[in-house]
C-alpha cells in the first residue's frame, strides 16, 4: 500500500512543479469564475473558496488524496497492489487529462 501512496504525492508533486503560470481557461471559464447560475454551484464555489490562482496547487492536492483513496481501497479489497498502480496509471494517462491541461489558452 506504501507504494501506492508514494505514486500518488509523486504524481502531485509532478503536478504542482509543473503547473502554468495562470489558470488555464476554456470558452466557458468566465462563467464558472462567475459563478453564473447556469452551471452547477460545486465548482464555481470551489472557486470562490480558494481563488482560480490558488486552484492551480489545490486541484491536483485534491485529486492526489482522490486517487489515493482509490488506491488503497482497491489494495483493501483485492489484496492487489500491482492492480491498484495499474489503475492508477490508467486514470492519471488518460489522453483528455493532458490535454485539458496542457492546450488550453491562458487567462
Amino acid at each position: 500500500m506504501a507504494i501506492v501512496l508514494a505514486l500518488c504525492a509523486a504524481y502531485v508533486a509532478f503536478c504542482i512543479g509543473t503547473h502554468p503560470t495562470g489558470p488555464l481557461t476554456t470558452p466557458d471559464s468566465i462563467n464558472y469564475l462567475q459563478a453564473s447560475p447556469i452551471y452547477p454551484i460545486g465548482y464555481p464555489l470551489f472557486l470562490k473558496v480558494f481563488s482560480a490562482d490558488a486552484a492551480i496547487i489545490v486541484q491536483p492536492i485534491v485529486f492526489g488524496a482522490a486517487l489515493a483513496l482509490l488506491g488503497t481501497q482497491i489494495v483493501r479489497h483485492t489484496r492487489s497492489t500491482w492492480l491498484a498502480v495499474v489503475t492508477l496509471g490508467a486514470i492519471v494517462a488518460l489522453p483528455d487529462r493532458k490535454s485539458t491541461r496542457l492546450n488550453s489558452s491562458h487567462i
